[in-house]
Order: C-alpha cells, then structure tokens, then sequence
C-alpha cells in the first residue's frame, strides 16, 4: 500500500498474563505470555453505537477488559461493527479495514500511517447500510484482514 507504519513513535505498555478464551474451554493445562500492546498519543478512537447509531468517542485500549470473560477485548472494546481511528499527527490519507477481532490488535499499529483508519466488521453490520455510516473516499487504501476461520466460512459476514 506504499506506507510502512512508525512503531518508534508508540510506547510499550504490559497488561499483563494473557491466555486469552480458549484455554479455559480446553480444560488442559496451557501457558501464558506476557500481553504487551503500543500506545499512541495521537490516536482517537470512535465507535459507532448500536442503539443511538451515533459514534461516539471511547478508549484505544480498554485495560479494564483484559480481566474479563476475553481478554483480547482489550484492544478496541472487543466486538464492534464500526470503528473510526484518527491521528491528526499524520497526513490525510485513509484506511478501510475489513476485519475480525484479529483486526483490533493491528490496526492501532497501522494508524501511525494514516490519519483515519475505519474498521469494519462484517459479522456485526450488514453491508447494505454501511453507506449510513462511511463515507468512502476516493483513493484511500483497503485492507482485508479475516482469520481462516472466517476466510472458509464467509456465511458469518452479513453480505
């Protein structure tokens, strides 16, 4: 796509142990890593809510998830059909992202190329009402990113 992201402007953080949702549902045993994500001051984060379909603003990282049921919805608030990521620190170029949760942990990484990223998830919003919300812009760049889970069972997406 042209641009290479600038990981030297980001400042490492740790959430700590992370085994993720699975290893629960496997009952064996398993290890852990050491989740560490990369901040970006510049970043904004906007997230479209489902009942009042109004975006509104919200963390990059929700470190109080990382707790929870799936600690992966550290990045991104976990499952969201739309998402809007802005740096002002960049020059205008734009992003459009088509993903699955494996999404929300590279996109805050490519948005130090770009001054808008917008995400969209296919599972959560049908692709008829998408026009609503995104305004498309002539030359921006697209990136698909599905799991190969989804990848071979595209019935998921609601297209």
């Amino acid at each position: 796509m042209g641009v290479a992201p600038d990981l030297s402007c980001y400042t490492s953080e740790t959430a700590g142990d992370f085994r993720g949702v699975y290893p629960g549902q496997l009952a064996l045993p398993t290890g852990s890593d050491c989740l560490t994500y990369r901040t970006l001051n510049a970043l904004k984060a906007s997230y479209l809510n489902e009942k009042t379909l109004q975006f509104e603003e919200g963390p990059v990282y929700d470190t109080e998830r990382f707790g929870g049921v799936d600690p992966y919805d550290i990045f991104l608030c976990g499952p969201q059909p739309l998402i809007v990521l802005e740096n002002d620190s960049v020059p205008e170029r734009e992003l459009y992202l088509f993903r699955d949760s494996f999404g929300s942990s590279l996109a805050p990484l490519l948005a130090s190329a770009y001054s808008k990223v917008t995400l969209i998830d296919l599972r959560y919003i049908n692709w008829a009402i998408i026009d609503q919300f995104v305004e498309f812009a002539p030359g921006a760049d697209v990136l698909f990113i599905y799991s190969s889970q989804i990848f071979n069972n595209p019935s998921v997406l609601q297209v």
